[in-house]
């Protein structure tokens, strides 16, 4: 497994839109669960959804997304479908 700064940089490299350092963490984080304490808009649900998509494509995973209601879980499908 690559160290996390190499992984950093090529995420860094390969990422169309920029990513903050705590969004970059976020999805080199491989622990089962998680806990994060973010703000409000602060791209929680960007920076899941991208984890997700990554995940799928390299370890030919499945996720599923679940959010307090129906909308919430589109928007959601919604940012991971503009990932892939």
């Amino acid at each position: 497994m690559k160290k996390a700064s190499t992984a950093l940089s090529d995420i860094n490299k390969k990422a169309a839109i920029p990513l903050y350092e705590y969004q970059k963490n976020w999805i080199l984080d491989s622990a089962r669960f998680k806990i994060g304490l973010m703000s409000r808009q602060a791209g929680k649900s960007f920076s899941t959804s991208l984890e997700a998509v990554s995940d799928c494509f390299r370890k030919k995973t499945k996720w599923v997304f679940l959010s307090a209601g129906e909308r919430q879980s589109k928007e959601l499908m919604s940012a991971a479908a503009n990932h892939v």
